[in-house]
């Protein structure tokens, strides 16, 4: 047996203002292209359930074309059963269905416990789950206690929060899963959404939790690979050698487009020339491709005295990536004694701003670094 899982899709969402109109575009586009590939594997790789752990979409209001894309995408493999649990972004938000058309294939869960029982594999495989977004009756902590499992099938559970430790003996904010209420319950796989980063640990001696991450990462607060997550039960399993794992699973890479956050140091350089051939060297090292989104951060010290012209640099790697953006966090690195004894007014100067003690020693080097220019006839700006 195989299973598909997958969080935090976020169709229809606003895409980073980052990006130009057409690109924007673009990007909310392949978000729905890559959802409607993954049905395809999952299809294509005879996989017996997908699991979608919640914020399928980002917001309840749904445009026509993400609504239908995803209700026929999932009505074109009749032969996946698809488990829909709601998140806190799509928690009011219910996939459009024409009057007459119906998703058999598609099942979903409410705010009490609801079990599917998958009929294919040498055990039964029981997928229970609840949403808690807005919190349910009584409270998430009431409603995972009331978790009633068989110790004789493999349990997946499926939740959309962020797991935090304890027994839920303070009150448990929205979204928050208190493990401790979910260990010795039986569970094989508590499988989840909300963190877009993959992730996965012990629950108990039995079972393990799994954050499947995000399909395609939308921000620079989403770096690197993404994707999904698949399981197999093989036909040896059985739930008494449960804490050997009966749901093997593996994160696999599937994101169209992947972002990197890259830090480049300035030591060293002393010109603009000098820090776009430092930047080559790490996009040499970088698996960073022409279809990626990139951040370069130019950290370190860089003396204030040279010059540093950032349309230059971002100019010099234009059009290598489908997105690129630098930035400046450099410190202004001065050299006091090289000053110290400088006739000139540019010495005078220098010292002067040394001197200030209502300045910290990052404002002296902007300082610095703004007077120079000047000096110099360009045209510098304090940030």
């Amino acid at each position: 047996m195989k299973i598909f899982h997958c969080a935090d899709l976020h169709l229809d969402a606003p895409t980073d203002s980052r990006l130009d109109p057409e690109k924007a575009r673009i990007r909310r586009d392949e978000l729905l292209l890559t959802f409607q590939l993954f049905l395809d594997t999952a299809a294509e790789e005879n996989a017996d359930a997908v699991l979608l752990c919640g914020d399928l979409f980002d917001r309840d209001l749904v445009s026509p074309t993400a609504a239908s894309v995803v209700r026929d995408a999932i009505l074109a493999h009749p032969t996946l059963e698809i488990f829909y649990l709601r998140g806190n972004h799509d928690r009011n938000c219910a996939l459009t269905v024409p009057s007459g058309v119906a998703i058999p294939n598609l099942h979903t869960f409410g705010s009490s416990w609801t079990s599917y029982t998958l009929g294919r594999g040498p055990l039964p495989v029981v997928i229970t789950g609840a949403e808690i977004s807005p919190p349910p009756p009584g409270g998430t902590a009431s409603l995972l206690s009331s978790l009633h499992l068989s110790p004789d099938a493999v349990n997946i559970v499926m939740l959309h929060g962020q797991l935090i430790s304890g027994n839920g003996n303070t009150l448990p904010s929205a979204e928050e899963i208190p493990m401790g209420l979910l260990r010795n319950k039986g569970i094989d796989l508590l499988a989840l959404g909300h963190i877009h980063l993959p992730r996965e640990g012990r629950l108990d001696g039995r079972g393990r939790y799994v954050y499947a991450g995000c399909l395609e990462g939308r921000g620079f607060d989403e770096c690197g690979p993404r994707g999904f997550w698949v399981y197999t039960l093989p036909a040896a399993g059985s739930a008494a050698n449960a804490g050997n794992d009966v749901l093997p699973g593996k994160f696999r890479p599937f994101a169209r487009r992947t972002l990197y956050d890259l830090a480049v140091s300035a030591e060293g350089c002393t010109s603009s020339y000098d820090l776009a051939e430092r930047i080559r060297q790490a996009l040499a090292q970088s698996e960073a491709s022409t279809d990626d989104l990139l951040r370069l951060r130019i950290t370190g010290p860089f003396p204030a005295e040279s010059e540093k012209d950032l349309s230059y640099l971002q100019h010099s790697f234009e059009g290598l990536f489908f997105y690129l953006e630098i930035l400046d966090e450099t410190t202004d690195a001065v050299d006091y004694e090289e000053y110290q004894y400088d006739p000139t007014f540019t010495g005078y100067f220098v010292r002067m701003v040394r001197g200030r003690g209502d300045l910290t020693e990052a404002e002296k080097g902007q300082v610095i670094r703004a007077g120079l220019a000047a000096l110099r006839g360009e045209k510098e700006v304090l940030p």
